[in-house]
């Protein structure tokens, strides 16, 4: 798990960033496949794959805190 993950274009991705904020930094086209939802031990969590810029990454959002706008709890590096 990565804390943040920089792109040559001098954008990134940290923990804490909202999904909103992801969508809009990246593009919903950098959203690859489908996405997961499970149930962990601190409650529920959205697991989506991307690609951009051609690094390929998933994202873990928790949904505890709200299941409007998620917030990255873990970054994945393919």
């Amino acid at each position: 798990s990565l804390p943040v993950l920089l792109f040559d274009d001098e954008k990134g991705i940290r923990v804490g960033d909202t999904a909103t904020h992801i969508a809009a930094l990246l593009g919903r086209g950098a959203e690859v496949g489908r996405y997961e939802v499970d149930t962990a031990a601190d409650g529920e969590r959205l697991t989506r794959f991307y690609e951009y810029r051609g690094s390929r990454f998933v994202l873990v959002f928790t949904l505890t805190e709200s299941h409007q706008d998620p917030t990255v709890t873990a970054i994945y590096r393919q």
